[in-house]
């Protein structure tokens, strides 16, 4: 009598064979729960305010709930990392400021949605024009104009 032992069930709680499926790290972290850039609000601090109060003025503008980080950085600057990108742009729409010990503080997002394309290594013999009729074409905003 011979045995298979690629037929038997050794485990007789579970009739499926258990398999362990590994997770890259850019998998893993694709879906976590990290802040991206575009749910942040920079700003200017005050010297000798804590950062509490920074806080509270923005929880005037959103719940508590939806502020998920914040932190001093450098150059004498806060950080606030929101739940999404969505309170972010309904805080900048509400108000462009807030008021902590008596002082306005204006505030913009850590990234600007506006984007630069910097044209580098263009032949001498291609006139400006050209190049500018061709960036109009393509339906691109010129500013500033192009410089010589």
């Amino acid at each position: 009598m011979s045995i298979d032992m690629d037929t038997i069930n050794f485990n007789s709680t579970s009739s499926q064979p258990k398999t362990n499926v590994l997770k890259s790290f850019a998998k893993t972290t694709a879906n976590s729960l990290f802040p991206k850039k575009d749910q942040a609000i920079v700003f200017n601090t005050i010297e000798d305010v804590p950062q509490i109060e920074y806080i509270k003025a923005f929880s005037q503008l959103t719940t508590p709930k939806n502020i998920k980080f914040a932190s001093r950085i450098s150059n004498n600057r806060f950080c606030i990392y929101f739940a999404s990108k969505d309170i972010v742009e309904q805080i900048i729409t509400k108000q462009p400021y807030i008021v902590v010990s008596n002082t306005k503080i204006s505030y913009c997002r850590l990234i600007n949605p506006a984007k630069r394309i910097i044209i580098s290594n263009v032949q001498p013999i291609i006139p400006h024009d050209t190049i500018t009729k061709q960036l109009l074409i393509s339906r691109l905003e010129l500013f500033p104009r192009l410089l010589s």
